[in-house]
């Protein structure tokens, strides 16, 4: 994938640059070894609610939610990323990118996002909240999904595979699926759909055009113009 190679590709020019820095011979092998160290990381924990301009590595330290997610995308096989207990405000305006650069968060890679109590993942009204991206399976645990606004799926757009266990879909805006607009294969269990809004189409809380399956879902509140 075009979008995937190009983010790798800035994750080893920071690395190289790493390397270049910390070693004066065996560079080839410390570059190896530096990606490999990074993407082999356990786990992300974010470490911030704000949602900085991109830049750097994620690292113990200084690791917003965008930033967990660049490095998510940018190394092979499935990543997982924690988030504590808290409200995640995606605050840099601009749609239409599919580079996780500003707007929504675009996953293009396989990725788990645990909410370690009642994690909330807010889209700021400035675009979508999560845009997920086909092959990649994003596995979604007590994760609250809210204020997204765009025009299929205000929520979550999901190409890709959706797991989501428990936490909510709720209060998100779109053209069809205000909640969540579905293309690819989607398993939701124990999770809240509710006050989500269709304001020129169908699906408030849902738009299905691909396979879904809702367990011991709660779905209310949900409005749309042709629903």
């Amino acid at each position: 994938m075009k979008i995937k190679r190009m983010i790798t590709f800035r994750v080893t020019l920071v690395l190289v640059a790493m390397a270049v820095f910390n070693s004066g011979c065996d560079l080839i092998d410390t570059i190896g070894r530096a990606l490999a160290g990074y993407c082999e990381t356990p786990e992300w924990v974010v470490t911030r609610f704000d949602d900085p301009v991109r830049g750097g590595l994620c690292n113990a330290e200084d690791c917003s939610l965008r930033k967990a997610v660049q490095a998510s995308n940018a190394c092979p096989g499935t990543q997982t990323i924690r988030l504590p207990a808290g409200t995640y405000v995606l605050s840099l305006a601009g749609t239409d990118e599919e580079d996780n650069r500003t707007g929504d968060l675009d996953l293009t890679d396989s990725v788990n996002i645990i909410g370690d109590s009642e994690a909330v993942i807010d889209g700021g009204g400035l675009d979508r909240v999560l845009d997920i991206f086909s092959p990649a399976h994003a596995r979604l645990t007590s994760i609250t999904i809210t204020n997204g606004n765009w025009v299929d799926g205000g929520g979550i757009r999901n190409g890709g595979t959706l797991t989501m266990l428990g936490g909510a879909i709720q209060e998100n805006a779109g053209r069809r699926g205000g909640g969540l607009f579905n293309l690819g294969t989607a398993a939701l269990e124990s999770v809240v759909i509710q006050n989500n809004l269709a304001d020129r189409g169908a699906g408030g809380g849902i738009y299905n055009e691909g396979n879904l399956s809702l367990t011991h879902g709660t779905i209310l509140g949900n409005s749309g113009e042709r629903d």
